[in-house]
């Protein structure tokens, strides 16, 4: 199960960041992850929740995440 926060600031560019907690089994995982547009308008969307996508994406290449899991 994934759960967390994400959240972006609003000043033209578009930083957004998503921090979590993974538990795999009995293993806990810390998840952070800041990114930011380099020129106006290039996320389509909340920075946060792409931020949170991207972070799925990782962890999925990790193995340690699967797109039909829970939250």
């Amino acid at each position: 199960m994934l759960e967390g926060k994400s959240g972006r600031l609003a000043n033209g560019l578009q930083p957004g960041w998503y921090a979590g907690h993974l538990k795999v089994n009995a293993e806990d995982y810390v998840v952070v992850m800041k990114i930011s547009d380099r020129g106006p308008g290039q996320t389509k969307g909340p920075a946060g929740l792409e931020a949170r996508r991207l972070v799925k994406k990782r962890l999925s290449q990790m193995a340690l995440w699967a797109e039909d899991s829970p939250r």
